[in-house]
């Protein structure tokens, strides 16, 4: 997967579950050496990263933690149109997916530097975390 350039990444974790399908998905820092998906309540303020490969459960996990020049997220821009500069949540109703966030109370996770409209497309971002102001 062709990632940018200034990417800082989370060393030695492995994927707490199966994450053979979740490129480019949100994860948390489940454990001292392992991440989980971002899809529970309260995980999408726990954010680590992005996941940049496709571990199964027990295997090295690739999360960008921190990254200008556009880290690839999946996101759905089907239910809430991306913008650039639109600033992306993990989705915990969709297995950490990228979302765009609206509100004044969510934790945001990176910034969209393209637009999307369909279901797990694929944007670039830079990660950056942080609350949302309006």
């Amino acid at each position: 997967m062709p990632v940018g350039e200034h990417i800082v990444l989370l060393s030695g974790v492995t994927a707490a579950e199966a994450m053979t399908s979740h490129r480019g998905h949100f994860v948390y820092l489940s454990s001292a050496t392992q991440v989980s998906l971002c899809d529970a309540a309260g995980n999408d303020a726990l954010v680590s990263g992005v996941l940049l490969n496709q571990p199964a459960s027990g295997e090295v996990a690739e999360v960008a933690t921190f990254g200008s020049r556009g880290v690839l997220c999946k996101v759905d821009g089907n239910a809430v149109a991306v913008t650039v500069g639109g600033k992306i949540k993990a989705n915990i109703a969709n297995t950490g997916i990228g979302l765009q966030t609206v509100t004044d109370t969510d934790t945001s996770a990176a910034i969209a530097r393209e637009v999307s409209t369909a279901d797990d497309d694929f944007v670039k971002c830079d990660l950056r975390f942080g609350t949302l102001s309006i």
